[in-house]
């Protein structure tokens, strides 16, 4: 009986440990995407954004991703063309995009901006018009034949389902750019980046003039002001009950602490052999949680790190403390009990 309670303690114990940073990671990707869904009215996904109008020159899209490669700041530059039911938007961004609803694949990656690569994501209303050919989903742009590398869906409908994002460094070929979108994706002088922008365009031979600007202050705080407090309060529940399972895992193995002091074990020893077996435990669930973020949410490496922290901070010192408490208590006492 006493074997079955220890088991069933740990594989709960387990358990939790396994779907701690799941659940965590599923509940940040739902508050980063509602932030996303929230700032579409303006067309730009970021802190905030710019639209600069682009007049003379060619390969004028190019040349703005030229310029934006070479800016400090993570920024996007887009472009829109609308078509019948739909629009064609070229996409570029220097270092890290915000986190869109995937349906199906993935967006794009920074090495998938080459001259050479046709490469696109499509929203989830537009599947109909692609293809398969070879194992792999097509379509045909412009006469121009564009790998799907992605679909874009959410649980409701939304604007991205009537897109197709392309790469920015082919679009010169298939649509004509004269606005375009300086989208700032972090915190930043976003007047000396608009104006460095603007400079090395003039440099190129682009006359660029600034249409008009703002900020997504009240679209990226709303979400985060709503849904923050709900992944607090799930971290905090989460953390509660691992402290809970963790006391009752080490509960379980108390009889066995008991039969080692009387062995003559000292307490150094037994506190190793226990954390040793926690540390284990923990590890066979951080490998797990690692496998789950690197397929499925890659960019939230960091938060699962920090989630694993958080949660070592709390519970290593709780165990110690019991695992202390139980080997004061007098063996006399202990047995009776």
């Amino acid at each position: 009986m006493k074997v079955l309670k220890r088991k069933k303690a740990t594989v709960e114990l387990f358990v939790l440990f396994l779907l701690f940073p799941i659940l965590l990671i599923l509940m940040l990707n739902h508050i980063t995407i509602s932030e996303t869904l929230a700032s579409m009215d303006s067309g730009a996904f970021g802190k905030a954004y710019t639209y600069l109008s682009l007049s003379s020159g060619d390969k004028k899209f190019q040349k703005a991703i030229n310029e934006a490669k070479n800016l400090k700041s993570s920024v996007a530059v887009t472009a829109d063309r609308k078509k019948d039911g739909y629009t064609v938007r070229a996409i570029y961004f220097n270092k890290k995009y915000v986190n869109l609803p995937m349906k199906e694949g993935r967006f794009f990656r920074k090495e998938d901006f080459k001259e050479d690569r046709y490469v696109a994501v499509l929203g989830k209303r537009l599947e109909f018009i692609t293809y398969t050919k070879d194992g792999k989903r097509y379509l045909d742009l412009e006469g121009k034949e564009f790998e799907v590398l992605g679909i874009l869906g959410y649980e409701e409908d939304t604007l991205l389902d009537d897109y197709i994002f392309v790469n920015g460094c082919i679009s010169d070929e298939i649509m004509e750019t004269s606005i375009c979108v300086l989208d700032y994706l972090k915190k930043t002088d976003y007047e000396a980046v608009r104006d460095k922008m603007v400079s090395g365009l003039e440099g190129r031979g682009v006359h660029t003039e600034e249409l008009t600007g703002g900020e997504n202050f009240f679209e990226s705080v709303v979400p985060s002001f709503m849904y923050g407090r709900k992944f607090i309060m799930m971290f905090l529940a989460l953390i509660l009950c691992a402290v809970l399972l963790s006391s009752d895992w080490l509960q379980s193995q108390k009889e066995e602490i008991y039969v080692r002091r009387l062995l003559g074990a000292d307490d150094r020893s037994i506190i190793l052999l226990f954390l040793k077996r926690f540390g284990i435990l923990f590890l066979l669930t951080f490998t797990g949680a690692i496998l789950y973020c690197g397929v499925f949410y890659p960019s939230y490496w960091n938060y699962l790190m920090a989630g694993y922290l958080a949660a070592t901070i709390v519970l290593l010192p709780f165990l110690l403390f019991s695992m202390i408490g139980l080997l004061k208590t007098p063996l006399e006492e202990a047995l009776k009990g």
